[in-house]
């Protein structure tokens, strides 16, 4: 009898613990005991991850030469009217002689370009001018010291195409693959020798100027004419002036 009345109370036990165990549901736990799935935060982890390190790979590094679109501009640019333009003029001492660097741009029109491919020479005329301002009497004038003029011709030839300058100044030859290479160099002067110190007093006042223009009057007779009569072929760079300095300590 007592046996039968044990078992029946551990089954009364063990039925109350299963009912109350059953009764209490998973919407009856707080909000803040959930916890999401640990899959979900490391996904979202992962993603947030994957965007910042996509940001940078949508940039793409643009490469660019500035020195090819500057040639390439001062030639064959449509946007601006052909023309020459000298940018700077520097003059300064070396071994006892007065010397300038210069820089000019030439922006030349298609006719030109044509002409120079189809092998016809295109000649340009420098012109330096040293004055010097001096007085007579009380009365100012002006003379020349020195007049530079020397002509560079631009032609091409050959299957390839090459373009060549020719200085009849120092009878320099030089060979380019592109016209653009040519028209900068032809636009650059280096050291160029203006006078020697002793040729200048040192207490005058000189003024230097240059000038670089296509001489027209050059050209074969037929493209002359055309010449004449189209004033894009009246490319002119006018005067550009410098006062120079001239100290005592020249001579």
């Amino acid at each position: 009898m007592r046996k039968t009345i044990l078992i029946r109370l551990i089954s009364f036990s063990v039925a109350w613990i299963l009912l109350s165990t059953t009764s209490v549901s998973h919407a009856e736990f707080p909000n803040k005991l959930r916890l999401e799935p640990f899959n979900l935060l490391l996904n979202e982890q992962t993603a947030e991850s994957a965007d910042l390190q996509e940001e940078p790979q949508d940039k793409e590094v643009l490469s660019i030469d500035l020195d090819e679109i500057l040639t390439e501009k001062s030639a064959t640019d449509g946007d601006s009217p052909p023309g020459i333009t000298i940018l700077k003029v520097v003059d300064y001492r070396e071994s006892n002689q007065l010397k300038i660097d210069s820089q000019s741009r030439f922006s030349i029109g298609s006719k030109q370009i044509s002409a120079i491919n189809h092998g016809i020479p295109i000649k340009f005329k420098t012109e330096i001018l040293l004055t010097e301002s001096s007085s007579f009497l009380g009365f100012p004038y002006q003379r020349t010291r020195k007049h530079v003029r020397y002509l560079t011709e631009l032609t091409s030839y050959g299957i390839n195409r090459q373009y060549v300058l020719f200085n009849n100044r120092n009878d320099k030859l030089q060979r380019f693959a592109t016209i653009d290479r040519a028209l900068e160099t032809m636009g650059t002067l280096e050291a160029f020798e203006i006078a020697h110190l002793k040729e200048l007093h040192p207490t005058q006042k000189y003024r230097l100027r240059m000038r670089i223009f296509l001489d027209y009057w050059t050209l074969p007779a037929p493209l002359l004419l055309e010449a004449l009569l189209d004033p894009t072929w009246r490319l002119d760079s006018g005067w550009f002036e410098v006062n120079l300095t001239t100290p005592l300590s020249w001579q």
